[in-house]
């Protein structure tokens, strides 16, 4: 430990301590420790600025010594923010604790830290392999040591182990000799400790008479066919009967009675492997004895009834049956449900590798406040449904083997992050509950050939705080009890969960999204679809409150709005093969260090591109953090949405654009069935959709799109770009039409975007035309087609220069045509018919430009109507007096 300046070498400078195999390693190691830290004037060699101890005897991985070598030092809570941030990423994607990895920025932020001071690692590393600190961010060159050993007090490893785990990263390793042990450090007395293991074949009635103050007590491979030699033992805390037979158990004195009730009553662990006692120490009367009994094992039991389980066993904190196979007399439902129902205190419940012969169907677990694991993981055959609804501290659910039968699992109501079935084998499992599960982050499902292609019943809501403060969110989940497929997320990343379920579902969904602020309406505003057999319903979105109503008159003390919109078309009714799915999207917080901050940028909700391709409703709204769609990760970039039939988008304030259109080959289609467009208050979008090159998209993309409404977007500058190299050309009057993949298009309503140019502008690269002023011109010479534009409606756009830019429209079914504060616009539509009204103002009227030269392009094709004040009046004369 001195410091050595003749070294500087990093591996002479760790040192390995073994203690005695291990014995009273982490003792010295934290002695050690502090009597440096107490010190007042130590030896120059042992001058520390720092001493960090880090005890992960308890092993959970790299990640987590990491976090706690942060917290030793006392990294800012930005740091603390890293580690988060990353293990909520690994959560989402499903990744066990013992994989994670150390966070590449928390390392240089750790090596920062102390990169000028002279430091002493403690180490105890709980892993089964060394650990290279210097991965974690210490320098262990210079005068800084290490002092380090293995699995902590208890270890399990063998000296043989121990050498094979030892890398090259460890210079010193000490083990001192067994002779000092007693001459240094106090040794456990293990006389006084009562603990006893007997293996005769036949022992003596009187063999334990003199241990009143045994405690721990192992009998195997005996024969107890005489007596049971243990009740004497009044103090007796564990009682291992491994192997053993003939077990009889005679109460036929008043003295055998006390002495049976004395000895149990006051076991506080029983322990039972391969033993047959299921009608004498497991029966209902003894377990009616057990009540401080705070864990009990049944391993390898045959023909068990555990409905004596009923009622009994106050005090349990685990119960571990495996192996076994067993049977309920509680053959009624409600007798069955209530199994376990005054083991109010248990924490753990292990039910593996069990085969049940009658009597149970399910493993009722409902409402248990206090479990937090259940250990399923070599199977269980002959159960058929897995219930934990309510037990809201249970976080661990380990499950694996076979389990023939099994139909459902339910978990709602549980703290699970991770549902791991990918080592269970379940052919018929076919329903999945997690309602109220808002810590839930993923489910791995079993692998294709062990699990059905497709489930019937698939319900997951994580929105909810809890189960008991979730009022409106419990009544929003009973009235969508209804659907088979009701999937509402805090967090679209868990969406990712349903990737495996691609090939098997060929269902339409409805994607709806936005922030927290959207629950508190959903039961006032929100209207379902209807639909006649509602079995599934597939929708991302939140809610379909109609929040933008623009009405002629306002409320009494409101001045009257301006203008009237037409009504957002009604979503698409669902038919039985839709699923229901909610988004609620999280604010990103970004409290990072800035160097570090650029590796931490969020991009948005992201959802898998299979939910993006056979989406048919889309509602996002009401979201401060949201910059983009939900949309597929990358590396797709952009999602073509062909089965979207309705999309309403409102109130994003952070939205750049609304949709980003995949940057493909040619010829893409894309939004084929797209029918309704409602994107109101988007503060930030600039753009629709951002389609790199116009040129890509496929004349049959847009094709059913009939209705467009945009308000409130102050940095629009276009919707959507057309290409004017690929189009047909069709004669009329010697002019050049331009045949749009917007041919359905019948109602084009914009309000209030200050910023816009043009709706759909044509494709602003030509070939042979390189100036701007070139591509105008000739954009002059070109006429897009809408044939079944019926209504237009223009409010407020004084930058507006055409709808299609430079180009004009030709629209031979127009009815009507409403226009206010468009003053840049000069120039309608081309008409195929007389008298299509055109309410306006007057002077914008008298301003408009007219092709002489086309008969369909002339004022008497129109019926100005102007409004009797378009201008505000003011008043007359002076208000002073």
């Amino acid at each position: 430990m001195h410091e050595d300046s003749r070294s500087i070498s990093g591996k002479d400078n760790v040192i390995y301590f073994d203690g005695w195999d291990g014995l009273g390693a982490t003792t010295v190691l934290r002695n050690v420790a502090q009597r440096l830290a107490v010190a007042v004037e130590p030896h120059a060699g042992l001058r520390f600025d720092r001493i960090i101890h880090i005890d992960c005897s308890k092993w959970e991985s790299k990640r987590a010594v990491q976090r706690a070598i942060a917290e030793q030092l006392k990294l800012p809570d930005e740091v603390m923010e890293m580690l988060d941030q990353q293990d909520e990423e690994d959560d989402y994607h499903g990744l066990e604790q013992g994989s994670r990895a150390e966070v590449p920025q928390v390392v240089r932020e750790i090596y920062q830290s102390i990169q000028n001071s002279r430091f002493l690692v403690i180490f105890f590393n709980g892993s089964n392999e060394e650990i290279d600190l210097t991965n974690l961010g210490f320098h262990l060159y210079s005068s800084n040591k290490v002092l380090w050993t293995f699995q902590g007090s208890l270890r399990l490893m063998s000296k043989k182990k121990i050498d094979g785990a030892m890398k090259t990263t460890t210079g010193t390793v000490f083990a001192p000799s067994p002779d000092k042990v007693c001459q240094d450090h106090a040794m456990l007395d293990f006389a006084n400790i009562g603990v006893v293991q007997i293996i005769p074949p036949i022992p003596s009635e009187n063999i334990f008479r003199h241990y009143d103050e045994l405690r721990v007590l192992k009998l195997s491979c005996c024969s107890l066919s005489l007596s049971l030699p243990f009740l004497c033992c009044r103090n007796l805390r564990f009682l291992w009967l491994d192997q053993c037979q003939d077990i009889v158990l005679r109460n036929d004195g008043a003295a055998e009675k006390e002495k049976i009730h004395q000895c149990f009553e006051r076991l506080w662990v029983f322990d039972v492997r391969y033993t047959r006692c299921e009608r004498s120490l497991l029966s209902a009367p003894i377990l009616d004895l057990m009540t401080q009994l705070r864990e009990l094992i049944v391993v390898g039991g045959q023909g068990w009834d555990i409905g004596q389980l009923r009622g009994r066993l106050p005090n349990i904190r685990k119960l571990r049956v495996s192996k076994s196979t067993i049977r309920c007399s509680s053959s009624s439902w409600l007798l069955e449900k209530d199994l376990f129902s005054r083991m109010n205190k248990m924490e753990l419940l292990e039910f593996s590798g069990n085969r049940i012969m009658s009597g149970m169907t399910s493993l009722p677990m409902a409402s248990n406040r206090l479990l937090e694991t259940i250990t399923m993981n070599e199977g269980c055959a002959g159960l058929g449904h897995i219930l934990l609804r309510g037990c809201s501290k249970l976080k661990n659910v380990l499950l694996g083997g076979s389990f023939i039968g099994l139909n459902s699992i339910d978990i709602s109501g549980t703290a699970v992050k991770m549902l791991d079935l990918s080592a269970v084998s379940a052919l018929i499992l076919d329903e999945l509950i997690a309602l109220d599960c808002d810590k839930l982050c993923a489910i791995l499902w079993p692998p294709e050939e062990k699990r059905r292609n497709f489930l019937s019943k698939l319900r997951i809501d994580t929105t909810m705080e809890s189960s008991t403060n979730a009022t409106s969110g419990s009544s929003w989940s009973s009235l969508l009890a209804r659907y088979n497929w009701y999937i509402s997320l805090n967090d679209a990343r868990l969406l990712q969960s349903l990737v495996p379920f691609k090939s098997g579902t060929k269902e339409e969904r409805i994607i709806k999204s936005s922030g927290q602020v959207g629950l508190e309406y959903l039961q006032k505003q929100q209207q379902l679809p209807e639909i006649s057999n509602p079995s599934v319903c597939v929708e991302v979105a939140i809610t379909l409150k109609n929040h933008m109503r623009h009405i002629s008159e306002g409320d009494d003390d409101d001045a009257p709005t301006i203008t009237e919109t037409w009504p957002c078309p009604h979503a698409p009714n669902l038919n039985p093969e839709h699923c229901y799915m909610y988004i609620q999207d999280q604010p990103v917080r970004n409290r990072l260090p800035k160097r570090a901050r650029s590796e931490f940028i969020s991009t948005g909700i992201t959802v898998p591109d299979m939910i993006c391709d056979n989406t048919s409703i889309l509602h996002v709204h009401d979201s401060k953090s949201i910059t983009r769609v939900p949309g597929p990760a990358p590396p797709v970039e952009g999602a073509r949405w062909n089965a979207l039939k309705w999309c309403r988008v409102e109130r994003c304030p952070s939205l750049d654009c609304v949709f980003t259109c995949p940057s493909g080959s040619n010829d893409m289609i894309m939004f084929t069935y797209l029918a309704t467009l409602w994107s109101s208050q988007l503060l930030k979008v600039h753009c629709i959709w951002d389609v790199s090159r116009p040129s890509s998209v496929d004349f049959y993309s847009f094709q059913m799109l009939k209705f467009v409404h945009l308000d409130l977007c102050p940095r629009l500058t276009h919707m959507l770009p057309l290409s004017s190299k690929t189009h047909v050309l069709l004669p009329l009057y010697a002019t050049v039409i331009h045949e749009t993949c917007l041919g359905s298009l019948e109602t084009l309503e914009i309000l209030w975007c200050g910023n816009l140019r043009a709706v759909f502008p044509l494709d602003t690269y030509t070939e042979g035309i390189e100036s701007c002023q070139d591509q105008q011109q000739q954009h002059k010479g070109i006429i897009v087609k809408f044939p079944h534009l019926k209504r237009i409606h223009l409010h407020e756009l004084p930058m507006l220069q055409g709808i299609c830019g430079s180009g004009r429209i030709y629209a031979p079914e127009l009815e009507s045509i409403k226009i206010r504060g468009c003053w840049s616009l000069m120039c309608l539509p081309i008409l195929d018919k007389n008298k299509v009204e055109c309410d306006c103002e007057k002077e914008w009227w008298d301003r408009l430009q007219w092709d002489r030269m086309d008969i369909n392009h002339r004022p008497s094709l129109y019926k100005p109507i102007h409004p009797r004040y378009y201008k505000k009046t003011f008043l007359r004369g002076s208000l002073l007096r």
